[in-house]
């Protein structure tokens, strides 16, 4: 880290405006992806799909970009950009028309997996590019936006899980969704 840069704990108050932003976007985006994981055990594809169209538009445009945007080792950087891409190819080249042959179960664990290995460094890229301020988050403010993060992933999990406790089947309709095996009917 650079000794001109000042560093965000609970005694700086632009830090904990950095929290409240961040939490509000991540919470509501986590709830999402958590609800839908509970109540269908199942990562929508439109959320694999977010995380490869991010890393391909960031591969792009620091390949065509003057100058370093991609920040350190750049073939490093580069490697984790394409591995989004690499679920994306063993999903076409898939028949999903056999599901749960060996080769299914391995083309599929291949591809989250090298989805699962670049997210840690797709997050840090967006924090970097859209609000850099959080990744000089120390302390307390950190721990509280882990912490928030931490409890609305599991909140929606389990709300998911147990949706048929605050929610019917028409409530899936309703919003365009299949329906989960636990809803509850109504007449």
């Amino acid at each position: 880290m650079n000794e001109n840069t000042v560093v965000l704990d609970e005694s700086n108050s632009t830090g904990s405006h950095v929290v409240l932003l961040i939490a509000i976007g991540l919470s509501g985006y986590i709830w999402d992806l958590s609800f839908n994981l509970g109540a269908f055990n199942s990562v929508f594809l439109g959320h694999y799909i977010a995380i490869w169209l991010f890393s391909l538009s960031v591969l792009f445009v620091s390949i065509t970009a003057p100058g370093a945007l991609v920040p350190g080792n750049k073939v490093i950087g580069y490697f984790l950009l394409t591995l989004p891409s690499l679920w994306l190819i063993l999903r076409i080249i898939d028949d999903a028309s056999i599901a749960g042959k060996t080769t299914d179960m391995v083309m599929h664990s291949v591809g989250v997996l090298a989805i699962g290995i670049s997210l840690p460094y797709l997050v840090y890229l967006f924090f970097h590019f859209t609000c850099p301020e959080v990744l000089r988050l120390r302390g307390r403010l950190l721990v509280g936006l882990m912490t928030i993060v931490v409890v609305s992933g599991s909140l929606g999990f389990a709300l998911g899980r147990n949706n048929h406790l605050i929610m019917t089947c028409e409530n899936f309709v309703v919003s365009g969704q299949d329906t989960p095996a636990n809803c509850v009917k109504t007449n």
